[in-house]
């Protein structure tokens, strides 16, 4: 997670936010601290540190649905939200680094409101990412349109995701 509701980007880098996510409700079962704030309307939770700005490999965009799900979003839709979801538009653009931008892996990730369902989805992402950076024997990588996972299909996925980021997080 690099930023809550904004993302600023530099040519083919984006810039980390502030490192907090805030939260209209507490997750069942947390235990990190956290934060009344929003005149007592989320809950703010503090995220580790991150490098200022990484290279952007790809988009997820959220969106509301019944069944965890994930689908692949072709260039020219991704070009359209893109475009439509800049929020400066008297800054000056470069419209091939949009088109580049454009042209990233970009998927919609589709989830229930319903915080009993979030480990299903954030399996069926680490799972869709992996794939997707796994190169095929023509050392392209891998293209999926929907994707659908099982809880149990992804608990190593998930585990190694963990434990990588647990060991970056020490070695910085």
């Amino acid at each position: 997670m690099l930023a809550d509701d904004l993302v600023v980007t530099e040519g083919h880098q984006v810039f980390c936010g502030p490192r907090t996510i805030d939260l209209r409700q507490l997750a069942p079962g947390a235990t990190a601290p956290v934060t009344l704030v929003r005149d007592a309307s989320r809950w703010r939770l503090a995220l580790p540190p991150l490098p200022g700005a990484v290279p952007i490999g790809g988009w997820i965009y959220l969106c509301w649905r019944a069944e965890v799900e994930m689908r692949a979003v072709p260039a020219s839709r991704s070009l359209a939200r893109l475009a439509a979801w800049r929020t400066w538009p008297a800054l000056p653009s470069d419209l091939q680094v949009l088109l580049a931008l454009s042209a990233r892996p970009a998927w919609d990730l589709g989830r229930p409101a319903d915080w009993t369902r979030m480990d299903h989805s954030v399996d069926l992402m680490l799972q869709t990412l992996q794939a997707a950076i796994r190169p095929q024997a023509s050392g392209r990588p891998q293209a999926s349109g929907r994707v659908s996972s099982s809880p149990a299909s992804t608990h190593a996925l998930r585990k190694r995701a963990t434990s990588r980021a647990a060991t970056a997080a020490e070695s910085r």
